[in-house]
């Protein structure tokens, strides 16, 4: 919004354009400065890509809407992967107890872990599987048995069996750990690129608006255009709207979540916004948008995002969003997926 202003008045000055000083005694800065750093922040916000956004010695992380995307998608690696390495371990334990059992080998089985068990017990259980598997194929046939060993499982719905191999159960245990890895990077890079777009805000881009706005509201006079259509930093005050009240349950028909809240009666009201979070206390940082409701389309919304699998948490809210930019979230909810 207000590079477009800026830009008004430079066409309307002679020699084309005016200067500021953001902070006392600084350099001056022109329009250019503030395109400058919008476009930085914006590489920090939205830069499509996993390659480093900014040059060193910034710090050398993808974009923020990047990252979040990872993170998303890791967790739902993770939450999926435990399901199917816990499956394939109780596959493979069954399967070297029936058809190994004269060995020794049922003693060295993997202990079996629960999908809610620490993430560190079931990748620990699936590299101790993998590892015992390999023996057993690598051994030489005899009378009793004759590799590779082939376990089994029911998918889910399913009455009928399906082969389990040691590359399947292999491919299982590398995506759950690829997920954790991509979680980690995400987190590790999120923790770092936040405070460093919020710095170039504070420090470099809200100081600038301010002393733009300063000097337009001296050099024009109240009532001209320039001066009634300067933009503002941040929504106007007093109307923050009122929370709505949310309910949300997971509907075992569907597999989906059904959230429904109360209605808002603020007149500027744009649109509800459901938003969830990984686990059971909600965190805006890591909230993404799943739903967007417009006014009159009803209050609920049914979803299965961030809950691939039994075991997982997230946490909702819905948000109402005015047509000022105002926005106030309801009370939060935890749900998981039995």
């Amino acid at each position: 919004e207000f590079l477009p202003h800026w830009a008004g008045v430079n066409g309307s000055l002679a020699p084309g354009a005016i200067s500021v000083v953001p902070a006392r005694n600084g350099p001056a800065k022109i329009r250019l400065d503030l395109l400058s750093l919008r476009n930085i922040y914006n590489n920090v916000q939205t830069a499509p890509g996993s390659a480093p956004v900014l040059p060193p010695p910034a710090p050398q992380y993808p974009s923020i809407q990047y990252l979040r995307n990872l993170e998303e998608t890791g967790r739902d690696a993770v939450a999926t992967g435990r399901a199917l390495v816990v499956e394939a371990i109780g596959a493979f334990n069954r399967k070297v107890r029936g058809s190994l059992g004269h060995t020794t080998y049922p003693n060295a089985l993997p202990e079996q872990p629960q999908v809610g068990s620490a993430l560190a017990a079931i990748i620990r259980a699936g590299d101790d599987m993998v590892s015992l598997w390999t023996t057993i194929n690598a051994q030489v046939a005899n009378p009793l048995f004759t590799p590779p060993l082939v376990a089994s499982y029911l998918p889910e719905g399913s009455s009928v069996a399906v082969p389990l191999t040691l590359a399947e159960a292999a491919a299982r245990l590398t995506a759950l750990k690829n997920g954790d890895a991509d979680v980690t990077f995400a987190t590790t890079g999120l923790a770092v690129m936040r405070p460093f777009r919020d710095l170039i805000w504070e420090r470099d881009i809200r100081p600038l608006l301010n002393a733009y706005r300063t000097k337009i509201l001296g050099d024009f006079p109240p009532g001209s255009a320039f001066y009634e259509s300067l933009p503002n930093i941040n929504p106007s005050g007093g109307s923050t709207p009122d929370p709505v009240t949310l309910t949300a349950v997971w509907n075992a028909t569907t597999n989906q979540v059904d959230y429904a809240w109360t209605p808002s009666d603020n007149p500027n009201l744009a649109n509800y916004q459901v938003r969830i979070s990984p686990g059971s206390t909600y965190d805006a940082d890591s909230s993404g948008v799943i739903g967007i409701i417009q006014p009159g389309e009803g209050l609920s919304f049914s979803s299965p995002a961030g809950l691939p699998a039994s075991g997982i948490t997230i946490s909702a809210k819905v948000f109402v969003v005015l047509t000022t930019g105002n926005e106030r979230g309801s009370n939060a909810v935890a749900v998981t997926r039995p």
